[in-house]
């Protein structure tokens, strides 16, 4: 600071300069800082989408973020404004507003459902709370509000899947219980049928031995077609028919050849069961009668259905059936097991005549969704 001096003795004038220093090192600093810190406030906000909103004395603030969160232009609603009021839907904004309008709850906290301003759906986290004064009277009331939609489109979906995946589960433990049980079941048949067969041949033991192989392999081709579908309670007769008789004609070393053609269809396991019985009794017929001599021929396998009836026709081109065989007067044991199975699936057997070879075929019903759940 500058100043001049009057000398009244001489008549003379004094110029002189004085300064006074005061180090503010610590206030810039403490400016630079608040800058810094006014700057990571804004950017944490923008990257977290947090709006924050303050009512003191009826005067009414928001961060600018309340205006991408509610999809608004900054200046469509007067400042003065409870914008999330404007936007919840009516359930909870009743939540919200007893907040507001209470002396006595001094938080909230809660997930509160939005329509934007441009009609999007949003999920808003809010977490509010009221301060008072020195009298105990409201000075202001803070509201931190986050758009977390994602969040909980997420988590829905997640607990959906997981629900889902349980019933899943469920059904799943049922189905293999119920499996379990068929199995032991059908182990029960196999030794039925073998019984049956040790009573027609007994002295044919080798025979006897040779078509247990072969129902045991039917049960074994059956199971895996189960467990490898994702459906345990039916299979697809186009899939699992072919399966059987190609792996039973496998086992001998004969040049019969195994043709199909069959609609697709599934069908219950109480119906594939004996169906797939049935075919290893006819193959086994064909590769034993069909063609005693060896001789190349073809076994067809055919299945189509009419409304709610299922046709299978088990045909071979070999030498055909005896002038005398009556199919309602048999005593072999082949016809004896393809007849008792029939009536199971509830199906009716009949002989094709005038055709090259043998020809039968089998009608019985189909069970449709509703009745195999039922």
């Amino acid at each position: 600071m500058g100043y001049i001096e009057y000398n009244s003795k001489n008549n003379t004038y004094q110029l002189g300069l004085h300064f006074t220093f005061i180090d503010i090192t610590n206030l810039k600093e403490k400016e630079l800082n608040a800058i810094k810190l006014q700057d990571d406030l804004e950017f944490i906000q923008e990257n977290i989408s947090i709006a924050i909103g303050s009512c003191e004395e009826n005067k009414i603030t928001w961060t600018s973020e309340i205006y991408k969160i509610l999809d608004i232009p900054p200046n469509k609603f007067p400042k003065n404004t409870f914008l999330i009021k404007q936007f919840l839907i009516p359930k909870d904004k009743i939540l919200w507003e007893s907040y507001l309008n209470s002396e006595e709850i001094t938080s909230f906290n809660d997930t509160l459902q939005v329509i934007t301003y441009k009609n999007n759906k949003k999920y808003l986290s809010i977490n509010a709370k009221t301060k008072f004064d020195n009298n105990g009277k409201i000075k202001s009331k803070t509201a931190f509000v986050q758009d977390i939609t994602e969040i909980v489109i997420y988590q829905k979906r997640l607990e959906k899947t997981t629900t889902e995946l349980s019933q899943t589960l469920e059904e799943k433990n049922m189905l293999v219980k119920e499996v379990h049980h068929r199995v032991k079941n059908n182990l029960q048949i196999i030794l039925s049928l073998m019984n049956l067969e040790n009573s027609f041949n007994k002295n044919d033991p080798e025979s006897v031995i040779e078509s247990t192989r072969n129902r045991i392999n039917f049960m074994a081709t059956l199971h895996k077609k189960i467990y490898k579908s994702a459906d345990l309670e039916t299979v697809n007769i186009a899939d699992y028919l072919p399966d059987i008789g190609r792996s039973l004609i496998n086992l001998y070393s004969n040049p019969i050849e195994f043709n199909t053609c069959l609609e697709d269809t599934k069908i219950d396991l109480d119906t594939a069961i004996p169906l797939g019985l049935i075919l290893t009794e006819f193959i086994n017929n064909t590769i034993k009668y069909a063609f005693p001599n060896g001789e190349k021929g073809t076994f067809y396998l055919k299945f189509h259905k009419i409304n709610n009836i299922g046709i299978v026709s088990f045909i071979d081109d070999g030498i055909g059936l005896p002038k005398d065989f009556d199919l309602n007067n048999l005593d072999s044991l082949g016809f004896t097991v393809i007849k008792t199975l029939t009536k199971q699936i509830n199906g009716k057997l009949e002989e094709i005549k005038n055709v090259k070879g043998t020809c039968f075929e089998i009608k019985f019903p189909l069970k449709n969704e509703k009745n195999r759940k039922n």
